[in-house]
């Protein structure tokens, strides 16, 4: 006598038609038939992933509907300790996270959702991706240092420019003296390319250092030339 009526134990996705009649007795009104599809949200899908330079490459499989068309996916990312935020919303199966950082492991989790709503989560993954490895470098011949020649308060340095240059063009030459045993203790100064390969030495402007050569702009230096010594005509001998 009630004018709801809730109908169980159906099948989702297939679709029941339904007509209500209203009666008098023995007479029965008219009423139009209406459909309807039961349904729930879709199920959990199968994440999987992997993990390489600067880049998470993610997929995952089409969970069961639950009767109702699956329209997209949601995509869960937690960095490290940090909180879970909505990476991306998608209606594919893959996705490229490339907002990453080496050695920071990130888990990932997804849903599907439908007409019905989000559906359960997918299993979780954790990776982590690696740093790029420095590519190896060939570095220029060892130059040949043909001469070292005493002057007034001034040494002049003369060497052959390598005709290996190895990976790329010669950006600079460093150039080491000391007193002593071991001149490559104590750095003077940088002489920038191209040739003459030559150099005479007045003053050091930079102060004496045992922490070696700045950086290479070019990714390697060569093997150090032979060692020369030179007196100034004051008999200060320096080794070069």
């Amino acid at each position: 006598s009630g004018s709801t009526y809730s109908d169980s134990g159906l099948v989702n996705g297939v679709t029941y038609t339904y007509r209500v009649y209203c009666f008098i007795g023995s007479s029965n009104g008219e009423n139009a038939s209406v459909e309807a599809t039961p349904g729930t949200v879709p199920g959990a899908a199968t994440l999987n992933g992997q993990a390489s330079v600067e880049r998470i490459s993610l997929g995952w499989s089409v969970p069961a509907d639950g009767g109702s068309p699956v329209i997209g996916y949601r995509l869960y990312r937690t960095p490290g300790t940090g909180s879970t935020v909505l990476l991306a919303s998608l209606t594919g199966t893959t996705y490229i996270d490339t907002v990453v950082l080496a050695g920071v492991n990130y888990t990932y989790m997804v849903t599907a959702f439908n007409a019905f709503g989000e559906g359960a989560p997918s299993n979780i993954i954790v990776l982590s991706t690696k740093e790029q490895d420095s590519p190896s470098v060939d570095v220029p011949a060892e130059p040949y240092f043909s001469s070292a020649t005493g002057g007034n308060a001034s040494i002049s340095l003369l060497w052959n420019v390598p005709s290996d240059t190895g990976d790329g063009a010669i950006t600079g030459y460093n150039i080491y003296r000391g007193t002593g045993r071991y001149p490559h203790s104590c750095w003077c100064r940088s002489r920038p390319a191209p040739p003459p390969a030559t150099w005479t030495e007045r003053s050091c402007t930079a102060p004496p250092t045992t922490t070696g050569c700045p950086p290479s702009a070019s990714g390697g230096r060569a093997s150090p030339s032979r060692m020369l010594s030179a007196s100034d005509r004051l008999g200060r001998p320096r080794r070069t």
